[in-house]
Order: structure tokens, then C-alpha cells, then sequence
């Protein structure tokens, strides 16, 4: 039972950490005071 707990906690750290990356991308470039935003607008959206 003590490897499927952390089994389990494991699956729930990556999935966390994922969706905060996730989150971050998708809300970044609606953040222009941050230093690296304008160089995802200029890759992603070019045309702005």
C-alpha cells in the first residue's frame, strides 16, 4: 500500500507541475511587464 501512495503522490506532483506550466504559457504574453513576454508574442503572434 506504501508504493501505490507514493505512486499515486508522484502522479500528482507531475500533474500539478504540469497544469502550472500550462497556466503559465497560456497567461503569459497577457503579462507585458515580464522580461521573456515579448519574446513569445514575436514567436507565437508575430502579426501583433
Amino acid at each position: 500500500m506504501k508504493g501505490a501512495a507514493r505512486e499515486l503522490l508522484v502522479v500528482l506532483v507531475v500533474a500539478t507541475a504540469g497544469v502550472a506550466v500550462a497556466g503559465a504559457i497560456v497567461l503569459m504574453p497577457w503579462h507585458p511587464h515580464l522580461p521573456a513576454t515579448n519574446a513569445v508574442v514575436e514567436v507565437y503572434a508575430p502579426h501583433r
